[in-house]
């Protein structure tokens, strides 16, 4: 089990909230890990100038590396060097911390959030892939829609041990069928209508669900007597002509790296449809 820190900094305690610039990771030694970019830093203080908090950061770094020389816990350490600085509550993540991991703590605690209309575009997207996606699901694998949860997270499917082994509740699933036998956690990534930049933020939601579960998959096998199966429902085609689709297929791999089953959103799939018969063996699919 790994637990983090976030690492908050403000030019100024009594006028300006704080804002996320790194990230205390409680390995053995501990590490800490930022974004040169400050991005939330600066949308609350742009006219702040970074340099000497770039400098102290690369400073703290080596610092926290050698344990013995702090003669206290790390994050303690940051919390006295200056009132500017604050540190969140620890956060559990399980297991080693992998570089692709580390990238997605970096995305969701570092870098900037999207604006108002940027959310509503979101929304709207997800919404629509959803939708798909529901559809998908009804229609191909003959699923009664009694039996679909929808935006389901993971205290909605999983039992309360499975939960607290989580030590994290903060993202849904689009879709799960949660069986007696089978748990199958479906989401879904669309490939067309957004930008390269949208469409790999929505595959780094996805995966960072996909990577959470599996570390509880084991647990929740064994503890509940429940096969958890993840899907990743891709629809559209990686656009070929467009300079960009490098990306495009990076987010395609990085939405079902880890998951059991993946799908074309088009065609039906043997595999994942005897895994969904399997959810409630009593009901007929």
């Amino acid at each position: 089990m790994t637990e983090f820190n976030v690492i908050r900094f403000t030019p100024d305690p009594e006028a300006i909230e704080p804002a996320n610039v790194a990230i205390l990771l409680k390995e053995r030694p501990p590490r800490l890990i930022f974004d040169p970019a400050f991005q939330r830093l600066e949308c609350l203080a742009p006219s702040f100038g970074t340099k000497n908090l770039l400098l102290w950061l690369e400073e703290m770094r080596d610092i926290v590396r050698e344990p013995s020389a702090l003669g206290a816990r790390p994050e303690d350490v940051v919390r006295r060097s200056s009132a500017q600085f604050s540190v969140s509550e620890a956060k559990s993540l399980g297991g080693h911390v992998s570089a692709e991991v580390e990238r997605l703590l970096v995305q969701r605690y570092l870098r900037r959030q999207a604006r108002s209309h940027e959310r509503v575009e979101r929304a709207t997207r997800e919404q629509r892939v959803e939708a798909k996606l529901h559809d998908y699901l009804v229609r191909t694998f003959r699923v009664p829609e009694s039996r679909i949860l929808r935006r389901a997270s993971p205290v909605d499917f999983l039992g309360p041990q499975a939960v607290a082994e989580l030590r994290g509740n903060g993202f849904t699933c689009h879709r799960v069928i949660n069986g007696t036998r089978n748990i199958v956690v479906v989401n879904g990534l669309s490939l067309a209508g957004g930008t390269w930049k949208v469409v790999t933020s929505q595959a780094e939601r996805i995966a960072f669900a996909v990577y959470r579960l599996g570390q509880i998959k084991e647990f929740v096998e064994r503890v509940e007597k429940r096969t958890l199966s993840r899907a990743t429902v891709v629809f559209g085609s990686v656009p070929s002509e467009s300079p960009h689709a490098p990306h495009y297929e990076f987010a395609r791999d990085l939405a079902g790296r880890e998951c059991e089953h993946i799908l074309d959103g088009v065609s039906g799939d043997a595999k994942f449809q005897a895994c969904v018969r399997d959810a409630d063996p009593h009901l007929s699919y």
